[in-house]
This record gives structure tokens, C-alpha cells and sequence, in this order.
């Protein structure tokens, strides 16, 4: 009897200490996904930023073993696509959304890429290192293509709009979340006068007036100005164009 009630207590002292599957999440915790890997990197993306992004940060977030994450993405590069699809089916335009004229089309499209690329600023490297692939996407693109196609634009000038666009967008929001020697946030008192003082001391006169005329950046006018200037500019082109071909 002594021996079968200790051989119990072995038996039940193994099942207690025995380690849970590697790859299965904490109990309480929704079964390891792909759906579920993607939303906690791109949480652990804007918290930490992209340096400190790695498989085993990922899976210590989740509460299983790095191992267990490849057998929803390939390795760290397929993560790093898969972020940067995530960000740009984000940046879409809203659920219902009908092309109509090219130009409030192509404002659309950008304001939103923006708002997209402001609610993850950690991840704007992504767009400068990565192709476009989500399919999605590409379903937009080619609705705008032939949008811009259709109301007469070449080939050739359509994608230097897309790509102008695309470029603008990106690196008005890398200027807007990374450093600019103008583009400052709001100074005032102490600081704006020693940062004038500076200037003239340089007798850098035109940038001491601008400090001074501005006093805070204001990014959002600066966006809608320079994406005006932009579609004007094409606009422009495409009347030329039109009457070329007459």
C-alpha cells in the first residue's frame, strides 16, 4: 500500500512538473496564430521600434518558445514583409470607396497613406526597404492606373504620379517624425531667442526670419500645401498633354 500511494504522488508530482508543449500559449491565452503573431510584432513595432524587433522579443511576448513562431512566418525578413503589408492595408482608403476624378482620387490616397504611416511611425523604414505585394494593394493601384488612364494620361506620366505620390507621402512623414534643422517643435521665450541669437550669430538671416515668422510647424498645412502643389503640377502636365495631341 505504501508503495502504491507513493508511486501516486511520484506519478502526480511528474504530470505537475512535467513542461507544456513547446509553441502552446499560456493557458488563458488564444491559441498561436499567424493573425495573432502579425498584431503582437506590429504592437511590440511601435512600442520599441524596428531595432529592437526580434524573434525572441516576439516570443517571449507571446509566451511560447521562438521556435514556434516559424510555423507562421518563414523567418524575420517574411515578418518583416508581412508588417509592412499589415501598415499598408492600414493606409487604405475607407470600406466603400469609389474612384472618381483622378485628382481627389490621388488626395485621397495620400492623406491616407499619411494617416497610415502616423499611426506607425516605428515602421516608415519598412517602405524605403520593401517592395509593395499585398494584393489588396495592387487591386487599388490598378483601379487608380486606370483612373489616371483614363483621364488621359500616358503610361509613362501615371506612374511618375503614383510613385510622386507615394514618395511624398513617405518622406513628408519621415521629415515629420525624424529630425529637419527647420522644422522644429513650437519654441518660444528662452529658447526661441538663444536659437535666434544663434542664427544671427552665423548670420544666417533668411533662417533666423523664417524661425522667427513661424514659430511652431505646423505638418499638417505643410502636407496640404505640398500635395496641392503636386496635383496642380500634374494637372498642369495633363492639360499640356491633352493639347499637344489636338
Amino acid at each position: 500500500m505504501t508503495v502504491s500511494r507513493s508511486s501516486g504522488r511520484s506519478n502526480e508530482s511528474k504530470r505537475k512538473s512535467s513542461p507544456r508543449p513547446r509553441g502552446r500559449p499560456p493557458l488563458g491565452k488564444q491559441p498561436l496564430s499567424r493573425a495573432l503573431v502579425l498584431k503582437q510584432a506590429l504592437a511590440l513595432l511601435d512600442a520599441e521600434g524596428l531595432e529592437n524587433l526580434s524573434m525572441r522579443v516576439l516570443a517571449q511576448r507571446l509566451g511560447v518558445s521562438p521556435m514556434s513562431l516559424y510555423n507562421h512566418v518563414a523567418d524575420k525578413d517574411a515578418l518583416l514583409d508581412a508588417l509592412h503589408e499589415a501598415v499598408l492595408l492600414d493606409a487604405l482608403p475607407p470600406r466603400g470607396f469609389r474612384v472618381t476624378t483622378w485628382k481627389y482620387t490621388a488626395a485621397v490616397i495620400a492623406r491616407t497613406l499619411r494617416h497610415g504611416l502616423q499611426a506607425h511611425p516605428n515602421a516608415l523604414t519598412l517602405f524605403a526597404t520593401r517592395p509593395m505585394r499585398a494584393p489588396a494593394m495592387l487591386r487599388g493601384v490598378d483601379a487608380f492606373l486606370g483612373c489616371l488612364l483614363d483621364a488621359g494620361f500616358t503610361s509613362h506620366t501615371a506612374i511618375y504620379l503614383l510613385d510622386s505620390i507615394g514618395m511624398f507621402t513617405v518622406g513628408h512623414a519621415l521629415a515629420e517624425f525624424g529630425a529637419s534643422p527647420v522644422a522644429a517643435p513650437e519654441r518660444n521665450g528662452d529658447d526661441l531667442f538663444a536659437e535666434l541669437a544663434s542664427l544671427r550669430k552665423q548670420k544666417l538671416q533668411h533662417l533666423a526670419r523664417v524661425v522667427a515668422d513661424t514659430r511652431s510647424h505646423d505638418y499638417d498645412a505643410e502636407f496640404e500645401v505640398g500635395l496641392s502643389a503636386l496635383l496642380d503640377g500634374f494637372e498642369l502636365r495633363l492639360e499640356t498633354m491633352q493639347r499637344d495631341r489636338r
